[in-house]
């Protein structure tokens, strides 16, 4: 952290480390108070990452290779894209809303 700090600011290093323990206790303190389930906060995050690997990512590799390029006017594809697009738009509905 102090590298990070001292070369943008001007700041000592002894506040660049009395400011990062005081940002470390106001995160700890904020998890402490929330008290998240790590389980749900890992399910909510690696939903979409894994609907974005499975549907969208293929998709994307069928416009940008040249080999992929045969499957491009394929209706499937973009029922693919589609349902990738429904599952990774739940999934953030359903961990903001």
């Amino acid at each position: 952290f102090n590298g990070l700090m001292n070369k943008k600011t001007s700041l000592e290093i002894k506040q660049i480390d009395k400011l990062g323990v005081a940002m470390m206790f106001v995160a700890i303190w904020i998890c402490a108070v929330l008290n998240p389930s790590i389980l749900d906060m890992m399910g909510a995050i690696s939903g979409p990452i894994i609907a974005m690997i499975l549907f969208i990512m293929p998709t994307i590799a069928i416009f940008k290779v040249p080999a992929l390029h045969k499957y491009k006017g394929k209706i499937g594809t973009y029922f693919v894209l589609i349902v990738g697009l429904l599952s990774v738009s739940a999934l953030l509905f359903n961990m903001f809303g």
